[in-house]
């Protein structure tokens, strides 16, 4: 392989190791290898690509100097450096980069495995080996891939022993390193077929059916009894691709197949679904789907041709083209349904939160799935088949499918995956039961509502808040003090959901939970729900001692738009409570307009000197006449951090006319109190004067007449 297409090998995996600037071109002149290396250690990326380019053309000349910088304590050299021996194709940086295998920094270590499998030397074998167990897992990573690129037996065993791995994107890696070992990984896959591993015995299968060697064709049939759907599903599709490959007939397979399909009918609430007359037996239906396939025209033919082909984007692809051929797509139903059992997915590595992670970028799952459902009776059975027997992330690309149909009848095989065993596989069930509004759906989800503490129960919760189902109202209230502060809060964001007043005075009572998170639900949840009686309730949470359900309190208040939200504030100005009167000032100012000026006005002549500055502050933000007059009036306030609240609220209000009152305060007490009235005083005057007040006095009289708005630019 070359060196370029090589480092690809991994894609985004390299946007976590900040992709080597190898792979970039540059236009840099060429310099002596020691100038280039000093490069190496630039911040900037630019001159390390320039240099990374030029060192790659020295050749030779540069492999002994940028050994010794691998022992450099900068990381942007060691890490460049390492990327440029890879493209020397020079036998002296094996052993230098062997022991970067073990560098401190794993992206210098993770380079290094692109870099050894680019020189393709026999001596990194056993090193990369060992590299598999590496204490940083994108070091592993690169090792699986790289093994894969040697073809050397030796590596075989050890990616065997990488599929027991608990880390799902090792295994993954393991086994397309063994597929591209070919026919010398057979016979270990084959016995790997036979762990207690769930995961191993799929993944082998998986690999198997990718290298198409007949002899794995005894071992998979031995799959059809496995107890887990996922690796008989991958079992039979493998079978597909072998005996596809090597023009065998695979009846028994489609015969299988069938009788998947006439299981899942007993999954539906009517039996009617399909053409009875035709799909009485799976010996018809076997027969049925190869006469379609066989009398599709030639470019129907073609696509199931790619559909089998092996590669998941080209698969894909297929599925997506079927969807525009009409009637005559019904050929390649089987076809389709062999894909639905395919967990095979092209896949990229990404990095959330400094973890590598997996992400499909193409599922002929999924594509396939979408074909599907397009085409309705018959191939809606091949898909609820799949629902009661495929793999998990099959699963989920029928329900995702399946979702816009909104077949009741659809939607009833859907509630018994609630209880599915993968969260993913439960979470799309949730969203695609959300859409349903049949009440014989409904009842079942709330007596699921019973099965306490399982699956069911929390996604029928869910569900039921999804579908805004308010015959649930009264089931999901005989829930709410259960325990599990878990099931409390779905329950209570099914109730916001729903926004029925009957769960009002429930959830008020509950509101001082202890849990932070159910209080914050309760605040979201009666947020939600037009009822008079919720404001009280969510102004009192303004002064919760969690930062995250005062907040939610805040902005409920304001997204209620309440037109009695301001009077029912007003009215809690004059609640004894000090709490309850702050919370009211602090909720006016989330309103605007001037029903909340009499409230605020009201306010800043409160008892207590911390409601009055609150209000003060608040009403400096709004421009009225009488407002101008209420904030003068507060200079004269006895509270010092009322007075003081009074002279930034005029500064920032704009207005000359309250000059003669600031001008008063420079003889206030308080120094914070004279030099913020100085400061307002030149920002509305432009003159500066300092807190002298005589001088401003003097100034005030040499004016003709005052100014009647804003400060001057």
């Amino acid at each position: 392989m070359k060196t370029q297409t090589r480092i690809w090998v991994l894609g985004v995996l390299f946007l976590y190791v900040d992709a080597p600037c190898c792979l970039r071109t540059g236009h840099g002149q060429e310099n002596p290898a020691t100038k280039l290396i000093e490069d190496l250690k630039d911040s900037n990326r630019a001159v390390r690509a320039e240099a990374v380019h030029a060192l790659v053309q020295l050749g030779p000349a540069a492999v002994n100097p940028l050994i010794i910088e691998l022992k450099s304590q900068n990381g942007n050299a060691r890490r460049e450096a390492v990327a440029v021996l890879g493209q020397t194709n020079d036998p002296r940086a094996v052993d230098p980069l062997v022991d970067a295998l073990k560098d401190e920094d794993p992206i210098v270590g993770f380079r290094a495995t692109v870099a050894l499998a680019c020189l393709r030397d026999s001596r990194a074998v056993d090193p990369l080996i060992a590299a598999l167990k590496a204490q940083n897992s994108v070091v592993s990573y690169g090792a699986a891939d790289a093994l894969g690129e040697f073809k050397d037996p030796r590596a075989i065993n050890p990616l065997i022993i990488a599929l027991e791995d608990p880390n799902p994107l090792l295994q993954k890696l393991a086994a397309d390193a063994l597929v591209k070992l070919g026919a010398a990984a057979v016979d270990p896959l084959i016995a790997a077929m036979g762990s207690p591993n769930d995961r191993v015995r799929m993944e082998a299968a998986r690999a198997l059916g990718k290298i198409k060697d007949p002899r794995a064709i005894d071992p998979l049939n031995a799959l059809h009894k496995d107890t887990n759907s996922e690796v008989r599903g991958q079992a039979a599709n493998s079978l597909a691709r072998i005996k596809e490959s090597s023009g065998l007939n695979h009846d028994a397979d489609v015969h299988e197949l069938g009788t998947r399909i006439l299981e899942a009918k007993d999954t539906l609430p009517n039996k009617s679904i399909g053409d009875e007359s035709l799909f009485r037996n799976a010996s018809s239906l076997k027969q049925q789907l190869i006469e379609w396939e066989k009398a599709s025209p030639e470019p129907i033919q073609a696509q199931i041709k790619r559909l089998r082909g092996g590669d998941a984007k080209m698969e894909a692809e297929a599925a997506i083209q079927l969807r525009e051929a009409g009637p005559s797509a019904r050929g390649a139903i089987l076809a389709l349904v062999e894909r639905l059992y395919d967990p095979s997915v092209d896949r990229q590595v990404y990095v959330d939160n400094g973890v590598p992670r997996l992400a499909i970028t193409t599922s002929p799952a999924a594509e396939a799935a979408e074909t599907l459902a397009r085409m309705g009776d018959p191939a809606t059975e091949a898909l609820v088949a799949v629902l009661k027997d495929g793999n998990a992330e099959s699963r989920q690309a029928v329900i995702r499918a399946l979702a816009p149909v909104k077949d009741p009848r659809l939607a009833e095989a859907l509630v018994p995956i609630l209880q599915d065993e993968d969260a993913n596989t439960r979470g799309c069930a949730i969203q695609a039961l959300g859409t349903v509004k049949d009440p014989h759906v409904i009842d079942l989800l709330i007596a699921a509502l019973q099965e306490n503490g399982s699956y069911r129960q929390e996604g029928a919760i869910q569900a039921l808040g999804r579908i805004n189902a308010r015959r649930a109202v009264e089931p999901l209230l005989a829930i709410l003090k259960r325990n599990d502060p878990k099931i409390r809060k779905d329950v209570i964001q099914a109730l916001g959901q729903i926004k029925d007043r009957r769960a009002v005075e429930p959830l008020i009572a509950i509101q001082k939970d202890a849990d932070p998170e159910v209080r914050e639900a309760v605040v979201l949840a009666i947020g939600q729900i037009e009822d008079p009686q919720v404001v009280t309730p969510l102004i009192s949470a303004l002064n919760d001692d969690n930062a995250r359900v005062r907040d939610s309190a805040l902005r409920m208040l304001k997204s209620a738009e309440d037109p009695q939200a301001i009077d029912l504030l007003e009215a809690a100005l004059r609640n004894p409570a000090l709490s309850i009167r702050a919370g009211a000032v602090q909720a006016l100012t989330q309103f605007s307009g001037p029903r909340i000026v009499a409230p605020l006005m009201a306010a800043s002549k409160d008892k207590d000197p911390n409601i009055r500055q609150m209000a003060i502050q608040a009403l400096g933000q709004i421009e009225d006449a009488g407002v101008l007059t209420r904030v003068s009036a507060a200079l004269a306030d006895p509270d010092q951090d009322v007075r003081l609240a009074a002279v930034r609220a005029l500064g920032k209000m704009g207005n000359l006319g309250s000059v003669e009152s600031l001008i008063s305060v420079l003889g206030d007490s308080r120094e914070i109190v004279r030099t913020e009235a100085a400061w307002a005083l030149r920002r509305l005057t432009g003159e500066d004067l300092g807190s002298d007040r005589e001088r401003w006095k003097r100034w005030q009289r040499s004016q003709q007449r005052p100014v009647a708005v804003g400060p001057p630019e």
